[in-house]
């Protein structure tokens, strides 16, 4: 049976679309293969692949698309519309990596019904795309993401309730009625346990966004 390419799921609003959902991927494998040798020594030695410097592999990208971050399993990239793409990071190991998109969509879905006030995620669409042939997966899942604003992250601070351990309080003050950013994060935690401030941002109107439920 052949696959059903294309969509597969879509939180609040439809993110992106399908031609650039498999475009990003096939670059992503491309650059993968490029730097395949890094990616024996991260599991090896525990160096990360993306230590090098964000311009090389932006360099690898074709014009318009960026590069924004990589995680443990996914890479996400930026395109020229402005959305956000989360491609799983392995797509040569054949180890069930592929999984990471389409296990935070559903997340998503049983998550949104439940959030506390203050909480939001951002809308997003799952495609299902050709997968790659040298590692023998006939499919894999891209992830678009509303982009939010990541201008103003929370400390990445140790305290805990009603005290702060970063010695910065007064930039502590978040814009969400906490003293510390460390209250705000612990929000987080009904939604997600993987809680730092790379995964969770305020915006200016004092809603936390959780940018990776995965």
């Amino acid at each position: 049976m052949s696959a059903k390419y294309g969509a597969v799921m879509t939180y609040t609003a439809k993110q992106g679309n399908y031609s650039e959902a498999r475009f990003i991927h096939a670059v992503h494998v491309r650059i993968m293969e490029h730097v395949n040798d890094l990616v024996n020594a991260w599991r090896n030695n525990g160096m990360d692949l993306w230590d090098s410097p964000a311009e090389q592999i932006d360099a690898m990208l074709p014009e318009g698309w960026s590069w924004i971050s990589s995680g443990l399993y996914r890479c996400a990239y930026l395109s020229p519309k402005g959305t956000v793409y989360k491609v799983n990071r392995y797509v040569r190991d054949g180890k069930g990596i592929h999984a990471c998109n389409y296990g935070e969509a559903l997340k998503v879905q049983q998550k949104a019904h439940s959030l506390s006030v203050g909480l939001a995620i951002p809308a997003s669409t799952l495609y299902c795309v050709p997968g790659n042939s040298a590692d023998g997966t006939a499919t894999d899942y891209v992830l678009a993401v509303q982009a939010v604003d990541t201008s103003t992250p929370f400390n990445d601070c140790d305290g805990y309730e009603d005290y702060c351990t970063c010695n910065a309080e007064d930039e502590c003050h978040v814009r969400v009625g906490v003293t510390c950013s460390s209250q705000a994060l612990e929000r987080v935690y009904s939604v997600i346990s993987d809680v730092h401030p790379g995964n969770a941002y305020p915006d200016a109107d004092g809603i936390i966004w959780i940018v990776d439920v995965g």
